[in-house]
């Protein structure tokens, strides 16, 4: 699957009505909330700003830290379980209108499960948005009281925000009115919140109001009820797993639910950089009309499947491969940079899915099923990628006898036709999960489409192994 079609599948998710939305046109030295924990800030310096513009489970209303490391009250105790991301147009009323939804949803579930991250998204229609949202970031660099104070007066004025009327409102907000000056001519605020804008337009949000809970999509000036369903699946969803809070949790949600706004947002890529795949043509009347829910599958590891590490690893990733494919080449190396930094606490599981447009994969795929015989798949392996551009026979013969295999079994382990059905039947097992193309990958069941970098695989990881991943 290439970039513009995953955007294009997350887009059309968007069909909301003019009624609920406006749609678009043809900090401080201390961590609150953990947006800069989860990124290097040199990758990506807005997480610090954005941090501030955060309301809810923050370290200003909650104890930090496990619900097992604190004598403080249960309710007082910072294990954030859901994290709403709010792109908002200050000049929206569907914006302003569902600030109270969102208020009431930070009093149902208690300030210290669920956090709401406002990221800007003025819209071109709206001539003061963009102003306002400068604005806003400005009063973030003093930190998040003084931003909710001045994002909720400039919500309340109801009117063009232009810049007399930003001005008084600074004043009402306790800044001063060359504060409104110095944001507008300031470049860095400008770059961030021209950063929220691509966010938005590339991930999905291309009207406003848009949130992602935990990374599930909800468009428009939605009902609480709305959120309290997405929210209860996801509390329900945390519960009675041991170490499942907190920002790796929150990380990996995002990671699975919404992959573009993660990668934009934690990996500080671009867009020609977002993960790709290949894929059989489909047709249109196939192809889906809206984002596939990524859902935990059981994927079942069959006995003779080739396995790098140990049965015992908690967490498993079984990725369907084709030794041909470009992209394939690009998540291996991903794989070899995991498996360095978990050790036996991942397993590798390889399948075999050659593309038929690939006219070299299904015998590099027999290849390396017959140097399995000979205990050699993963060194074979490795070697076909490193030599991905000359799949040939001769390659095949001359790793081989490289890897001292027994060269007549090696002969007619490739004649025979044991090789073809496992791989039948691996390519079986990939239309049941609804595998259409390489690579995809399963993460303890959690579907990951293309070519994902080491940093995604490890936001899913280090959610499934909760406090174990730190150790």
């Amino acid at each position: 699957m290439n970039a513009p079609r995953l955007i294009r599948w997350t887009t059309l998710a968007l069909g909301f009505s003019l009624l609920t939305a406006c749609a678009t046109a043809p900090v401080s030295g201390s961590s609150v909330t953990g947006w800069p924990s989860r990124a290097a800030l040199d990758v990506n310096p807005h997480l610090r700003l954005l941090e501030a513009q955060t309301r809810g489970a923050t370290e200003r209303s909650c104890v930090p830290g496990p619900v097992w490391s604190s004598d403080v009250p249960k309710e007082r105790r910072l294990q954030p379980r859901i994290e709403i991301l709010e792109f908002t147009d200050l000049e929206c009323p569907y914006c302003f209108r569902v600030q109270a939804t969102i208020e009431r949803v930070l009093q149902h579930y208690g300030p210290c499960t669920v956090r709401v991250t406002t990221v800007p998204k003025p819209l071109p229609m709206h001539p003061g948005a963009r102003d306002g949202a400068l604005l806003a970031a400005r009063a973030a660099q003093s930190g998040g009281e003084r931003f909710e104070r001045v994002q909720r007066l400039l919500f309340e004025a109801e009117e063009r925000l232009d810049r007399e009327t930003l001005k008084r409102l600074a004043t009402e907000a306790g800044m001063t009115e060359d504060a409104v000056v110095r944001s507008l001519a300031d470049r860095d605020l400008a770059s961030f919140v021209d950063w929220g804008v691509f966010v938005g337009d590339q991930g999905g949000a291309r009207g406003t109001p848009t949130f992602f809970v935990n990374g599930r999509l909800l468009s428009g000036n939605r009902p609480f009820e709305s959120f309290a369903e997405l929210i209860d699946a996801e509390l329900q969803l945390s519960q009675g797993r041991e170490g499942r809070w907190g920002d790796r949790w929150l990380a990996g949600r995002l990671a699975l639910n919404a992959p573009v706004v993660y990668a934009l947002m934690l990996e500080g890529r671009r867009l020609k950089e977002m993960p790709e795949a290949e894929e059989e043509e489909r047709s249109a009347a196939e192809a889906p009309s809206a984002p596939n829910e990524l859902e935990v599958r059981e994927v079942e590891v069959r006995e003779g499947d080739p396995i790098l590490g140990k049965p015992s690893a908690p967490v498993t990733i079984v990725t369907f491969t084709d030794f041909e494919c470009p992209y394939c080449v690009r998540l291996h190396r991903s794989l070899q940079e995991i498996v360095q930094a978990y050790g036996d606490s991942v397993r590798l599981v390889a399948k075999q899915f050659p593309l038929t447009f690939h006219p070299n994969a299904r015998a590099a795929a027999k290849a390396a099923l017959c140097a399995q015989e000979q205990g050699a798949y993963w060194a074979f392996h490795d070697a076909l990628f490193d030599q991905e551009a000359r799949l040939q026979p001769e390659l095949y013969r001359a790793l081989a006898k490289k890897l001292k295999l027994n060269l007549k079994k090696f002969k007619r382990c490739n004649s025979a036709e044991a090789s073809d059905r496992r791989i039948d039947a691996d390519m079986a097992q990939a239309a049941e999960l609804g595998v259409r193309g390489t690579p995809v990958s399963f993460v303890n069941g959690f579907k990951v489409l293309g070519a994902m970098p080491a940093s995604h695989f490890k936001a899913l990881i280090e959610a499934a192994l909760g406090p174990e991943a730190g150790r």
